[in-house]
């Protein structure tokens, strides 16, 4: 389901996500393309987060453009703006 080819590996799964997630956040998150796969049990996030400022401003590690309309470049890198994608890296770490 995920359309990245930035997935890298992680020593968390996503199991039991999805009830650690706010539903007013996944209701915010209408425009996923990947039908909130990050959220499924065996679903993992279709970007990493390389790093955060202030965990407001989230940048990835991808490199390139992919078909997420979350993702906006911002110079030589790009950040997400997927607000379950921010909630899963602020509770979780991944």
């Amino acid at each position: 389901m995920c359309l990245s080819n930035d997935i890298h590996a992680s020593s968390t799964t996503g199991v039991g996500l999805k009830k650690n997630v706010n539903p007013a956040t996944v209701e915010n998150a209408v425009q996923c393309p990947h039908n909130h796969a990050c959220l499924s049990k065996e679903g993992k996030p279709c970007c990493t987060i390389a790093e955060t400022i202030n965990n407001k401003v989230f940048f990835t590690h991808s490199k390139k453009p992919t078909a997420c309309p979350c993702q906006m470049a911002f110079g030589n890198s790009f950040l997400c703006t997927c607000p379950v994608r921010h909630e899963l890296y602020l509770k979780h770490r991944i």
